[in-house]
């Protein structure tokens, strides 16, 4: 199914930003699409490209990095009544955030016209994987429900750029008993999703040692029980349970 993202006038010329198969999801590939349609009189485009970015909150503010840029078209000439379509097709990291949290993908589109050069940014709906969503469902049934979900970028070295920090709270009374906050760590990357428990910390951000992980593997996206109990044996150690 066809979305369109954006609708745009620049000038005599006008855009759309589309989405041809439905929104993306992390690991896999977005197909992007710019529809051009001219009016009078003919309109010059150096170069047209689309960049795909992630914008993410962070203690100071938001930042924002570049996935990719891709030239989509140079030396376009749009004629009146013209309509034409440029598209391409981006990878998406395993790492990059759902739209759970407090973060944004965006697609850029950039048009490079005689005159000016001009951007619009669009937001796009990134899904969660089946395999991320499995996970939280396992901390539910454990006891605890999702609180505040936090998107990182990870300096760490040796591994993916991105993080996920879910924060969870006891649910029921045997719970509340055991731990006041427990935090998952989820690192999305092609050998799978690790997975990091961290209990009533107070220290600023940093991912939990090797000890404290688990891994969960590609071949797992469909496997509930699992995953399940990958989640169990990582966490119940951790809060006396």
């Amino acid at each position: 199914m066809e979305y369109t993202i954006g609708s745009y006038e620049i000038g005599d010329l006008s855009a759309e930003l589309l989405v041809p198969s439905g929104m993306p999801t992390s690991g896999e590939t977005a197909d992007l699409n710019v529809r051009l349609f001219g009016k009078e009189p003919q309109r010059r485009i150096a170069e047209l490209a689309l960049t795909l970015a992630v914008r993410y909150r962070t203690e100071n503010g938001y930042e924002r990095e570049r996935i990719a840029r891709q030239t989509l078209g140079e030396d376009l000439s749009i004629d009146a009544g013209l309509r034409t379509t440029h598209g391409t097709s981006i990878h998406v990291p395993h790492a990059l955030p759902s739209t759970l949290g407090p973060a944004e993908l965006l697609g850029e589109i950039e048009f490079d016209t005689d005159q000016v050069v001009v951007e619009r940014e669009e937001i796009l709906a990134l899904q969660p994987t089946k395999q991320f969503l499995m996970v939280i469902e396992s901390v539910v049934q454990l006891g605890f429900v999702l609180g505040d979900v936090e998107y990182r970028a990870d300096r760490s070295p040796g591994g993916e750029p991105f993080v996920h920090v879910l924060e969870f709270r006891p649910a029921d009374e045997r719970r509340q008993g055991q731990v006041d906050e427990l935090e998952l760590f989820v690192r999305g990357g092609r050998d799978g999703t690790t997975l990091f428990a961290a209990v009533d910390r107070e220290e600023e951000f940093t991912v939990p040692p090797a000890d404290d992980s688990t891994t969960v593997d590609p071949g797992m996206k469909s496997d509930f029980d699992g995953i399940y109990d990958r989640v169990r044996d990582l966490v119940e150690p951790r809060i006396g349970g």
